[in-house]
């Protein structure tokens, strides 16, 4: 039980991790788009 407990919280710690990196990923290619846009009009 205890040990499942540990997975658990293991995978959650994992999963917010790999969305923070495509929440940080998706702000800066938004933002160097929106940079490239505005460059190019």
């Amino acid at each position: 039980m205890n040990k499942m407990g540990i997975f658990v919280r293991e995978q959650a710690e994992k999963v917010r991790l790999v969305r923070q990196h495509y929440a940080l990923t998706f702000c800066v290619a938004r933002h160097s788009w929106i940079t490239i846009v505005k460059k190019e009009n």
